[in-house]
This record gives C-alpha cells, sequence and structure tokens, in this order.
C-alpha cells in the first residue's frame, strides 16, 4: 500500500491527501482525513474554597463578555478539607442571571491558550447578587465528619454537555450569566467550583 494525492479542482492547486490500494485488480484511493486542532477559546474559572454555610449565597457567577456567546461545557464541585462537626448535608443550583451581581471576590479565569482572554465578569458571594431567572441543575450531597466519608471518595458533583447536545449558552450580553447558589447551607463546609466555558461569536 502506497500513499498518493487526489487532486481537487479549486483553482489554486490544493489537493486531497488519499491512500491507494489494490481492490479486484483495480486502483483505488482512500481519502485519509486528520482531525484538526481544537481552536475554540477555552477557560477555566474556579472558585476555591466557596464555603456553603450561607443559604441563598451565590458561589460562583460567571456572565458573559458583551461580544460573544459563552457556553458552559462542564462544571462541577470537589470536597475541601473543611468538614461538618456533624452528619449533614448541603444543595447546590445552578441558575440563570438576567442581571450581573456586584461585590464580593473577583475571580479570574484561566485560559488554556494565553492568547486568549475571558471578558466576562466572574466572582465569589456577590454583596448585591445578580437576578435570578431559570433553573437549570440542582446538585445534593449528604456529607459525614471523619476523614470526609460519604463525599471524599464518591464521585464530585458533576454537570457535562453530552456529545450531541447544546451546553448550557449564555450571551452575548453581558447582563446574561450563570451563578451557583446554596440552597440548603451547611455549617463549617466548603467546596471547590470548577467551570469550563468557551467563547463563540455564533450562536
Amino acid at each position: 500500500m502506497t500513499q498518493s494525492v487526489v487532486g481537487v479542482s479549486t483553482g489554486t492547486d490544493k489537493y486531497l491527501n488519499s491512500e491507494s490500494r489494490s481492490i479486484g485488480g483495480t486502483a483505488r484511493e482512500e481519502q485519509i482525513v486528520h482531525a484538526g486542532q481544537g481552536y475554540i477559546p477555552t477557560y477555566t474559572i474556579e472558585s476555591d474554597d466557596a464555603a456553603v454555610n450561607t443559604a441563598n449565597a451565590h458561589i460562583l457567577q460567571i456572565m458573559a463578555d458583551g461580544s460573544n456567546f459563552s457556553r458552559l461545557m462542564r462544571l462541577w464541585v470537589t470536597p475541601t478539607e473543611d468538614l461538618p462537626a456533624s452528619i449533614g448535608h448541603f444543595k447546590l443550583a445552578l441558575y440563570r442571571l438576567t442581571t450581573a451581581g456586584t461585590g464580593g471576590a473577583a475571580l479570574s479565569d484561566a485560559p488554556h491558550d494565553t492568547a486568549d482572554s475571558y471578558g466576562g465578569d466572574m466572582r465569589r458571594n456577590p454583596g448585591t447578587k445578580g437576578t435570578e431567572g431559570q433553573l437549570l441543575r440542582t446538585f445534593y450531597r449528604g456529607v459525614d465528619t471523619g476523614a470526609q466519608r460519604g463525599w471524599a471518595q464518591e464521585p464530585n458533583l458533576v454537570y457535562e454537555a453530552k456529545d450531541g447536545t447544546k451546553p448550557i449558552i449564555f450571551g452575548i450580553a453581558d447582563t446574561e450569566g450563570i451563578a451557583v447558589k446554596v440552597i440548603d447551607a451547611l455549617a463549617s463546609t466548603s467546596v471547590l467550583v470548577t467551570a469550563e466555558v468557551i467563547t463563540t461569536a455564533y450562536l
């Protein structure tokens, strides 16, 4: 088997990559396709040591940047070393926002390519919360005390866009976003909330 090319008439002498083989004594060309490298701007945004001890707090807020559509590809909640004094539970909810919250702790994005920069507002525990819209997802977890049994050894709480389905999309307006809200609080407990977001100019 030898590698060869088939000319494609484009007016600029471009070619398809192919592989030649003999089938039934007749030469055939099989096209070779190499998937390209990912090029969509991708960002990781973390809200670390986010306490879940205050009901209704927004422990992570991410707003669109005013120019692009933001797509939430993954969001997961990871345990920290902060444990309650007794067995309990907490519940979190993922909401759309229709206005941005202000105050609290500003957060930074970690672009997968340093040439990219996320332009949307990101923060933890805004003093003035954004306006909540549609409820998108709820996370519930019972928490033990000793050695984080029933929490650290279990899978993280995860949202992930499935292949062939739309992720959670917000934007273009910078008044559109998402927030992770504490529904049922649990004293002396904190989590790490991590979001992976991509941006596109098209819907």
